[in-house]
């Protein structure tokens, strides 16, 4: 069902009850369904939190992959972007059909928008300095929130990462999207300082862990012994020219194809683990390489399959006794199960959750790793595996009740709060806002 049909049905066609009351009505928008595991598990948290606690919402979603996301989460479903208009041979054409297309996609979502009560963008990093090009997602997202202003629309930006961006107007994009947020809250302390250096008046206060330690994990069962999981990243640094990326990428990659095979010959088990479909074609890399090179592994020694959500990757990671990944929400999926992990950072956001769990001295650069160095530190932490793990299960009861109390305050303080209905009014003041220095 697209958005057009579920207008024809919504409760508002019908006639409005005696308390003058109608459903809430809530859009969901981002890079949904486009086959980031991160991106839709933070999409589900808070799928689940409207749903429980509003369960009449009528709820839809402006995303990048309409169509996966309509058929896994069973919500009506719009793309982020306007419509094409089709193909041209003429790459003049292509490029003025394109400027038209960002003209006129602010127009597109203001319909869209059209008798929504709130839009949430859900995690991700959706105000980080990765968004280079400011007519991608930033420009996207300053034009949801100058629409949500028009239509009276609230916005919230739940538990989102930030970043100061080099290039001037993505800087200016992402503070103009930060300000207009009725309900902001980060997942890190340098999401903070990164919108505090963009003159954004936020606090420590506004910080919130990621959304998906709020997914239930699968039933726990013992690892295979010795079995390590190995998450691989399709390795893209967009800072300088295009040589020293692909120069970058195959560094990476050799020394991951040569730690995994130490790893076999020392005899452990690996499980290769993924997060993104933009890693698969790493993953057969790597894969076919190290199975070249050791033509006598049985079945059960490597194993890869790539995961489409956190579930799926967290039931592969069940079986393994540490971690070593370098995707944002491998590590987040390691330390929601309790697993030892050492990171393999290609942004400060891995850094901040490596810090938060005591393991910051098993976090390194991706583009300064040595296999040396890797071997030392798995070693280190493979030792001290069930001390980490014990560990970790602590930290992690005091992140889910954080978690909760999120849940329950925004439901309450929000989406149910006496003044939804005259949408103009001042939230109240006692929750969390973006007021501070």
């Amino acid at each position: 069902m697209d958005v057009a049909e579920w207008r024809r049905h919504r409760a508002y066609d019908q006639p409005v009850s005696p308390s003058n009351q109608r459903p809430l009505r809530v859009a969901f928008f981002g890079e949904l369904g486009s086959g980031n595991t991160g991106n839709d598990g933070s999409f589900e948290v808070v799928l689940d939190w409207v749903r429980g606690g509003v369960p009449d919402a009528q709820i839809f979603s402006i995303c990048l992959g309409p169509e996966h996301l309509r058929a896994r989460f069973g919500i009506p479903t719009e793309p982020m972007f306007a419509k094409w208009g089709g193909d041209t041979r003429s790459s003049i054409s292509r490029g003025l059909r394109h400027i038209s297309r960002k003209a006129r996609n602010p127009i597109w979502i203001f319909r869209l928008l059209r008798d929504t009560d709130w839009v949430i963008v859900p995690g991700a990093g959706v105000l980080e300095s990765t968004w280079h090009r400011a007519w991608m997602l930033p420009y996207a997202l300053y034009g949801l929130t100058l629409c949500a202003r028009g239509r009276g629309t609230r916005v919230a930006l739940i538990n989102v990462g930030a970043d100061r961006a080099r290039n001037p107007f993505t800087r200016w994009l992402v503070a103009q999207v930060a300000r207009r947020a009725d309900y902001l809250t980060l997942r890190d302390h340098h999401s903070v300082t990164a919108l505090r250096s963009l003159d954004v008046r936020v606090s420590p206060e506004q910080v919130r862990p990621d959304l998906a330690f709020a997914l239930t994990p699968p039933p726990e069962r013992a690892a295979r012994h010795p079995c390590v999981g190995v998450g691989l990243i399709n390795y893209f640094d967009w800072r300088g020219t295009a040589g020293k990326r692909a120069s970058n990428r195959a560094t990476y990659e050799r020394i991951m194809i040569s730690f995994i095979g130490w790893l076999l010959e020392d005899g452990y088990s690996v499980r290769l683990l993924t997060g993104d479909i933009w890693d698969d074609p790493c993953l057969e890399r790597v894969l076919g390489i190290v199975r070249s090179r050791h033509p006598d592994l049985g079945p059960d020694r490597l194993i890869g399959e790539p995961a489409r959500d956190l579930h799926e990757l967290m039931k592969q990671m069940r079986d393994v006794e540490v971690v070593v990944g370098a995707r944002y929400h491998n590590v987040i999926t390691a330390l929601r199960l309790g697993k030892p992990i050492l990171a393999l950072s290609y942004a400060p956001k891995t850094k901040q959750a490596m810090e938060m769990f005591g393991l910051g001295p098993f976090g390194h650069r991706l583009d300064a790793i040595d296999l040396p160095t890797l071997k030392e530190q798995f070693c280190q932490l493979y030792s001290q595996r069930a001390a980490i793990s014990q560990e970790l299960r602590t930290k992690l009861t005091e992140v889910e009740a954080r978690l909760q109390v999120q849940q329950e305050e925004f439901v309450a303080d929000f989406l149910l709060s006496p003044s939804r209905p005259a949408r103009t009014q001042s939230l109240p003041v006692r929750i969390v806002q973006n007021a501070y220095h």
